[in-house]
């Protein structure tokens, strides 16, 4: 996807219904992102799908991350 003549990448993790596992998901995409953009990103937009079954059990979700790289003059996030 190109916005404004950049690339932008999608990146995504499984997330489970506990606190640990958000931060875990949100440190993996992180590692990932700075793989992708070595100078650095910018975190565009987070998605978690909606639950549509509340009454049902707590599974697994994804935790979706879309990611702008940086240029090698800005600033590592």
């Amino acid at each position: 996807m190109m916005i404004d003549g950049a690339r932008n990448y999608f990146i995504k993790t499984n997330v489970r219904p506990c606190p640990s596992s958000r931060e875990w998901a949100t440190l993996t995409l992180a590692r990932r992102a700075n793989e992708i953009c070595k100078s650095g990103y910018i975190l565009i937009d987070q998605q978690t799908p909606v639950n549509l079954n509340p009454l049902g059990p707590a599974g697994e979700s994804e935790l979706l991350w879309q990611i702008k790289c940086k240029n090698a003059g800005q600033s590592k996030s």
